[in-house]
């Protein structure tokens, strides 16, 4: 919800209308395929919402990541929620990298096949920091979890002071807020891939579908997301 975003002058317009819905607003062409750039969505229970955030949970996180790794044969770039998310899937990867966009390039070619790198949303990496890993760029993106940010006590307020200029709910702005957030955070991400070659980006969380996003293929298998991927990537 950066102002150079959602300009101020913009939300009036916006919170104005009697058919005010945030996600036809915000969302639309956002999150479009192309031919450099491939969403979807995997949905197979998986979620990082906070009643879900166990240690099972996690681990079966860090199943599929290595287990797309293998069968792809492919580099995989994971971003997690938040540091310490990042860190406590690192503890069931041990095969993997955190990285945070500063990293000097160590890597080549010979080192690319089925590594796995973790990163996080909002971070430098995540932000738009130049991912630079030699001949070991990873062509698919897992975002595991919907990035939806916290709000402490200063947001808090800030939020409940908008709102309140705009004629609105606190409830209604924050869902705003949080729906806007969590949409620019995966758009933010998703730029790791895409760039130079065809790059594919996977969000696993099953609350992905209610949000009915158009133009994200959702798929509810992991051998069907393979096969997708290969054809997609000309494997």
């Amino acid at each position: 919800m950066s102002a150079s975003l959602y300009p101020i002058k913009l939300f009036e317009e916006i919170f104005s209308t009697s058919q005010y819905r945030p996600q036809s607003i915000i969302v639309s062409g956002m999150l479009e395929s192309d031919e450099k750039r491939l969403f979807l969505a995997l949905d197979i229970g998986l979620s990082t919402s906070f009643r879900k955030r166990k240690t099972e949970v996690l681990e079966e996180y860090a199943k599929l990541i290595l287990f797309l790794s293998k069968k792809l044969k492919e580099s995989i770039l994971a971003f997690t929620p938040s540091k310490e998310y990042a860190k406590a899937l690192k503890g069931f990867l041990q095969e993997a990298t955190i990285i945070n966009g500063a990293e000097k390039n160590t890597y080549g070619e010979a080192d690319c096949k089925e590594s796995i790198f973790i990163s996080y949303m909002r971070g430098a990496l995540a932000e738009g920091v130049e991912l630079d890993l030699g001949g070991c760029s990873p062509r698919v993106l897992i975002i595991v979890g919907l990035p939806y940010p916290k709000i402490d006590e200063k947001t808090h307020l800030v939020l409940s002071s908008l709102s309140k200029a705009y004629g609105l709910e606190d409830t209604e702005f924050y869902e705003a807020y949080l729906y806007s957030s969590m949409i620019s955070a995966l758009v933010q991400a998703s730029g790791r891939v895409g760039r130079r070659e065809k790059g594919v980006v996977v969000i696993v969380d099953n609350r992905f579908p209610l949000l009915k996003i158009p133009n994200v293929k959702v798929v509810k298998n992991i051998y069907t997301l393979i096969n997708t991927i290969y054809r997609y990537l000309g494997e």
